[in-house]
């Protein structure tokens, strides 16, 4: 576990991890990358090489900004940029980042280029913790490769029916490296929500990622997916965003005119 401290303008990263060569993530292990849970702080790792194989992971599933009891009919909302407001009549709502959650008048949040924000917070009632948001995997490795045959996963909190609770909005993934390969998957899907039919929640937004690279050979997949509502007829919470970002390989003409 890799555990997040409070930020500032000076200081932007929670918990900074660096290796010198390579750091593997192999024989079924994971690392799970914590952001702060009300301020957002979150890690970042620089490394050499970077290896996940294909039954291990970096998992920042629910480790975003979080949710707590509220008072119904208040205007308290989640934590986190995009938090979802407390519950409202017999619906609790869902939690913004990429996209925007239904029914949620917050704006996105982040950078779609650069995504190092956590999910926010779902909103909840007064005796029940709603969703928490996905967290932050950044992986910084500007000279060498990241080869992802296993799972990076940054989701919010959902709910199946039954449970009266709104999803925490998809988490951050941010990849910089000179190669980019693998056939593992990419996620920061949001959390959906859920209900009984009598009370209900709202889904949550998807999150963001961004893949920056001089080569790439990956064949997997990356979803960052809006949350849905208890039931089929409401809309889905929106999707985030996804950017394969192309670093110039050396060598390269800029023209600027």
């Amino acid at each position: 576990n890799i555990y997040s401290a409070l930020t500032n303008a000076a200081q932007p990263t929670g918990a900074l991890v660096t290796v010198g060569g390579l750091l593997a993530v192999t024989n079924g292990s994971a690392v799970y990358p914590y952001s702060h849970a009300t301020n957002g702080g979150s890690p970042i790792i620089f490394a050499a090489t970077i290896l996940v194989d294909s039954n291990s992971s970096i998992n920042a599933d629910y480790t975003g900004c979080g949710s707590y009891k509220m008072t119904i009919g208040s205007s308290q909302r989640g934590w986190g940029w995009g938090g979802g407001l407390a519950r409202q009549g017999n619906v609790t709502y869902g939690a913004s980042h990429g996209g925007t959650a239904a029914a949620n008048s917050l704006a996105v949040y982040g950078s779609s280029n650069a995504p190092i924000n956590p999910g926010s917070g779902g909103g909840a009632n007064s005796s029940t913790v709603s969703g928490f948001g996905g967290g932050v995997i950044n992986l910084q490795a500007e000279s060498g490769s990241v080869t992802i045959n296993g799972t990076l996963s940054a989701r919010g909190r959902g709910y199946p029916s039954g449970q009266c609770l709104s999803g925490g909005s998809g988490g951050s993934i941010y990849i910089r490296c000179r190669s980019f390969s693998g056939s593992g998957t990419l996620r920061a899907d949001g959390g959906s929500g859920g209900g009984d039919g009598t009370y209900n929640g709202y889904g949550s937004a998807g999150g963001r990622i961004a893949v920056w690279r001089m080569y790439h050979s990956f064949v997997g997949s990356a979803t960052a997916t809006g949350g849905a509502y208890n039931t089929s007829s409401a809309p889905y919470a929106g999707n985030g965003t996804i950017v394969w970002g192309q670093i110039p390989v050396p060598g390269t003409t800029v023209r600027m005119w």
